[in-house]
Order: C-alpha cells, then sequence, then structure tokens
C-alpha cells in the first residue's frame, strides 16, 4: 500500500498542515479502522493535548476529512473518509464493530437502504452499527 501524502490530503480539503494534524491523519491512515478520541488522544500524549484533538476533529470533520462512526460503547469514534468534501460528506454506509477485537471499520462499498418513514416523521440521518466478527478475528480462531 502506497504512503499517503499527508500534507497533500489535508491540502485537498482546504486545512492547514500542521505537525499535529498530520499526527493525527497518520494515525487514521496506519489504523484503517475508526478511533475514537480516547484512543487518538492515549497515542498523540502527551504532544497533542485533548482540546486540540477536539478542535483538529472538528476541523477534520467539518471540511470531509472524517465522519462520525455510531458505537455502542464509546459515544463517538471518527473514521476517515474515502470520497468526502467540505461540501458534501458522503458517509451513509454501513459501520461493522467486532464484538472480539472491538475495532469498527466502515463498509462504504454497502449503501444503507432508503427507509420509507410513517407521515409526520422527517429523517434527517440513518446510522446502521452491525456487531459481529470480522474477517481477522475469524482466522484467529
Amino acid at each position: 500500500m502506497p504512503i499517503p501524502d499527508h500534507s497533500a490530503l489535508l491540502k485537498e480539503h482546504r486545512l492547514r498542515s500542521t505537525q499535529n494534524s498530520r499526527a493525527v491523519l497518520r494515525l487514521f491512515t496506519s489504523a484503517q479502522r475508526a478511533l475514537s478520541h480516547g484512543e487518538l488522544s492515549a497515542s498523540l500524549a502527551p504532544d497533542v493535548d485533548r482540546g486540540t484533538l477536539y478542535r483538529i476533529l472538528h476541523r477534520f470533520e467539518s471540511h470531509g476529512l472524517v465522519h462520525r462512526v455510531p458505537d455502542d460503547e464509546v459515544s463517538v469514534k471518527f473514521a476517515l473518509c474515502q470520497h468526502c468534501s467540505p461540501q458534501t460528506h458522503e458517509d451513509q454506509h454501513l459501520h461493522f464493530k467486532c464484538q472480539v477485537c472491538g475495532h469498527t471499520h466502515c463498509l462504504a462499498q454497502q449503501s444503507i437502504p432508503e427507509i420509507s418513514l410513517p407521515g409526520g416523521y422527517q429523517g434527517q440521518q440513518t446510522e446502521v452499527l452491525l456487531r459481529g466478527i470480522c474477517p481477522r478475528c475469524q482466522v484467529a480462531d
């Protein structure tokens, strides 16, 4: 797998390429899964404080670089976007959480089917979290 140019990716999303933002992006690209604020904070401490990390994640999300991922144990996880921009988030896809390793992965190739709501209801966002065992953990059994 080619090594991503983090500075170019940040520039593409109209974000400043700071040492801290490159460090956060490096964690996302190396993990290739959704990460919680706590996981990111533990990996970046003591170089990046929690407040700075919150601001970086907020900027990344508002510029289409990451999206929020539903989770059943922590308040929120974030995953690197595949085809998003500051104008559009394409994060209406399934998410899979492994019950063995606890990692959450985007299944971007799987779209969420349209749901017909009863009269008077107006949906704004759909989040689907599937739970099971990931391929890596199945092999480990």
